[in-house]
């Protein structure tokens, strides 16, 4: 064999690691090129470039997967800015990791280069099986210099990417013993005894127990629980986009322009055009009906294979008066996911397919392929409505902008205010409100509360605030104006009487009831009786089996404190407990007395089962971690320039 031959196949081999997904050509800077925005680049690891060429394939790619995962899912901007964010990062990772690699002197193994070798596609038979003859053949020939290849192999950055991430990953090891830890730390239990003492309930007419003169005094000891913030009343004028949509005008090259600019918002599913015949099945039809129209579905079928065009048998057969008269046609294209039970059928076959019969709700159809296209970003043509809609709401979204801005820096009063107002519908008023409050009207916005807190009475802000209520997502523009305020003020005890009387009733039961669960300790304590005696007092008793991790008990709640307490308060030994100890936690329905009675051990049977399972599960935790925290130490001593503009 010629070695230009041996050559390609080593050069179809590289020019693979080098297109979009695998690798990309690096090329350490010059001094010259330290400073300044390099065209092309959207960032730089120490000495090395990540070319826009490169990532832009993997973003895209990126995008795509993203898609297919959530199929329906809108791409906006918040969405993409994510995945920019997140792509680089990965670059990042990637360029510094390759670099430590090599600047730790790691060598791909020798096993590695072979594998790789043995995986080209010249090694491979017809039906992609490894020819050993071939590969034996090849590594023999003399006229072809295999350990420069393999040194290139070696050296590839790809390689080197993979393996010392494998190789980072395998450093840590797990023990025995913390095996055995692990185990018991998950499977061990501890049989406990529980005893529910409801929350006492104090009669609001029973003064014997809460007088005035003690709400009086727990006013006066809390009155910081009592004070008003400061609080602002505002009118503001609100533009929506939607109240200036009617004057924005778009033009066609626009709608080019926004289209080309902002492809990947326009991302379509696979999609098939299609015709249908449907014989119809009454929903209450019986056994023998649904037979009948079965049969009739497949004599059509026979016609159609038969060669009779299938529009005519639609226009003759078909029982669906919306599309029959079409012979069958289905307007427009259907995507995948909205008729998701016939996803399976529809999209297996190819244009010009027809169907075998298939059971619906409806009936009995046969669907004929009329077109089929597959996913990915769609022609303008096919999107041109939905560009349409994108970029008026874009120029809608600016306009509103636009005319709130131009309001706020004309208008000196309120009075001004609301006669600008009267095109938009006025304006609004809000309560009395703090600068954590949310409104009724727009929600929690903080630079809307920041800025109305900022201005004096009769004030209007100088410019619009947006009412984003999440990112990228703009409800419209308000001009805001602030007509009272109200300074932080603590009220009259009389306005808050019954406030604060039911705040003090409230830790006055609890206070009574933690009283009445310490006497039944001082009972429960040193005696076997714990179920006979605190059932006495008036508690629910039960008796539960808990691992460490089960933190919510039926009947009771949510106890993580009580599960702790029961088992570091017990011998880590299996068997029961002495002299165990008696005692409490609140719980919402009042207080919960307990005492951890026998600690469960593990099946020693189930432990050896599982062990080497557990262990690697371990292994793998304990080698990210640490490779974790090797990275995070190897990226801040890196030198990180970011060119992408990312908002």
């Amino acid at each position: 064999m010629e070695m230009g031959k041996y050559i390609i196949i080593l050069s179809v081999y590289l020019i693979s690691l080098s297109l979009p997904g695998n690798a990309q050509e690096k090329k350490p800077v010059s001094s010259r090129q330290q400073t300044g925005i390099k065209q092309g680049i959207v960032a730089r690891v120490n000495d090395r470039e990540i070319s826009e060429e490169f990532f832009n394939a993997v973003y895209e790619k990126f995008l795509e997967d993203f898609r297919s995962f959530n199929p329906g899912s809108p791409v906006d901007e918040e969405t993409r800015n994510w995945a920019k964010k997140y792509v680089l990062d990965e670059f990042i990772k990637r360029e510094i990791i390759i670099q430590e690699a090599r600047k730790s002197g790691f060598k791909v193994s020798d096993e590695e280069v072979e594998k790789v070798i043995k995986d080209l596609p010249y090694f491979k038979d017809k039906n992609g099986n490894f020819d050993r003859t071939k590969y034996l053949w090849a590594i023999n020939d003399p006229k072809f210099n295999w350990n420069q290849v393999r040194e290139q192999i070696r050296n590839d950055d790809e390689l080197i990417y993979k393996e010392f991430q494998e190789y980072m990953m395998k450093r840590e090891k797990v023990s025995d013993q913390e095996v055995l830890q692990e185990y018991k730390k998950r499977n061990e239990k501890v049989r406990i005894q529980c005893a529910v003492l409801k929350s006492i309930i104090i009669p609001d007419t029973d003064t014997s127990i809460i007088s005035d003169t003690e709400v009086r005094f727990y006013f006066n000891t809390f009155k910081e629980k009592y004070l008003l913030p400061a609080r602002v009343k505002a009118k503001y004028l609100l533009i929506t986009p939607e109240k200036v949509r009617s004057g924005t005008q778009i033009t066609n090259e626009e709608i080019e322009n926004y289209y080309r600019e902002n492809k990947d918002e326009f991302y379509l599913q696979e999609r098939v055009k299609l015709r249908h015949i449907l014989v119809r099945v009454p929903p209450d039809a019986d056994t023998k009906t649904i037979k009948e129209k079965r049969d009739a579905a497949e004599k059509i079928l026979g016609f159609l294979k038969a060669g009779e065009d299938f529009s005519e048998v639609a226009k003759k057969h078909s029982e669906d008066p919306q599309t029959a008269f079409a012979g069958g046609e289905i307007r427009g294209y259907i995507p995948k996911g909205r008729l998701r039970d016939l996803d399976p059928v529809l999209f297996s076959l190819k244009k010009g397919d027809i169907s075998n019969v298939v059971k619906t709700p409806l009936g009995f159809h046969i669907f004929k392929i009329e077109d089929k296209k597959p996913a990915g970003i769609g022609s303008l043509d096919e999107v041109m409505d939905r560009v349409r809609d994108a970029l008026l709401k874009k120029k809608s979204e600016e306009k509103a902008k636009e005319v709130a801005d131009k309001i706020a820096g004309e208008v000196r009063t309120i009075t001004e205010l609301e006669s600008r107002a009267i095109p938009y519908g006025g304006l609004i008023e809000t309560p009395l409100f703090s600068e954590r409050d949310s409104l009724d009207t727009i929600g929690y916005i903080p630079d809307f509360n920041r800025r109305a807190f900022a201005l004096k009475v009769g004030e209007i802000d100088s410019g619009a605030i947006p009412l984003e209520w999440r990112p990228g997502k703009i409800m419209g523009y308000a001009v805001l104006a602030v007509i009272s305020r109200s300074d932080s003020e603590l009220p009259a005890f009389e306005e808050i009487k019954n406030t604060v009387r039911n705040d003090y009733k409230k830790e006055k039961e609890k206070e009574l009831t933690l009283a009445q669960a310490e006497e039944i300790i001082k009972k429960v304590k040193g005696s076997s009786e714990f179920e006979t005696l605190t059932k006495r007092e008036g508690c629910e008793t039960k008796e539960v089996v808990l691992t460490r991790f089960q933190y919510y008990i039926e009947g009771i709640g949510y106890v993580p404190d009580l599960v702790k307490t029961s088992f570091d308060s017990t011998p880590s030994e299996a068997g029961l407990i002495k002299d165990t100890q008696i005692y409490k936690v609140e719980i919402p329905a009042g207080i919960c007395i307990y005492r951890p009675v026998e600690r469960i051990g593990i099946d020693w049977k189930a432990f050896e089962k599982e062990k080497e399972s557990l262990r690697q599960s371990l292994a793998h935790q304990k080698n990210a971690m640490a490779f974790d925290k090797w990275y995070e130490e190897a990226r801040s001593r890196a030198k990180i320039e970011i060119y992408l503009k990312v908002e």
